[in-house]
C-alpha cells in the first residue's frame, strides 16, 4: 500500500508540474511544485487511508455483541 501512495503522489506532483510548463513558469517553478503537491498529495493519501480504516475499527467495535450463551 505504502508504494501504491507514492506512486500516486508521484503521478499527481509530475501532473502538477507538467501543467506549470505548459502555463509558461520556469523549470524551477515547476520543480517546487512537482515536491510540494507530490509530497502533500502522498501526505493526503496516507491520512484519508489513516481514518477510514480507523472509522472502520470503531464502526466494527461498536455494534452489540450477545451476551453469555
Amino acid at each position: 500500500m505504502i508504494v501504491g501512495l507514492i506512486l500516486v503522489g508521484g503521478v499527481i506532483g509530475t501532473l502538477s508540474a507538467l501543467t506549470v510548463l505548459i502555463l509558461g513558469h520556469s523549470i524551477w517553478m515547476a520543480f517546487l511544485i512537482y515536491c510540494a503537491v507530490g509530497a502533500l498529495s502522498m501526505l493526503a493519501g496516507g491520512a484519508i487511508l489513516a481514518l477510514r480504516a480507523g472509522q472502520q475499527d470503531w464502526a466494527a467495535d461498536a455494534t452489540p455483541r450477545p451476551q453469555g450463551s
